[in-house]
This record gives C-alpha cells, sequence and structure tokens, in this order.
C-alpha cells in the first residue's frame, strides 16, 4: 500500500479485508447442492 494519508491506508485495508470476507462467506448459487 502506498498513500500519504493513514486514515485512507487503513480505511482502503479494512474495506479490502471486509469485501474478502464478504466473498469468502456468501453463498455461490454455482455449487447449489454440491458438498464442498
Amino acid at each position: 500500500l502506498a498513500g500519504k494519508n493513514s486514515h485512507h491506508i487503513i480505511e482502503a485495508t479494512f474495506k479490502a479485508f471486509a469485501r474478502s470476507l464478504r466473498q469468502a462467506t456468501e453463498f455461490d448459487l454455482r455449487r447449489q447442492g454440491s458438498i464442498p
């Protein structure tokens, strides 16, 4: 990460973490009925 404003760097880090967590825990309708 690069930037001058530490607030924006931290904000971007948390936003990326939240998006990855959401993607990891949501249902994938394409895999419906299969065992992971």
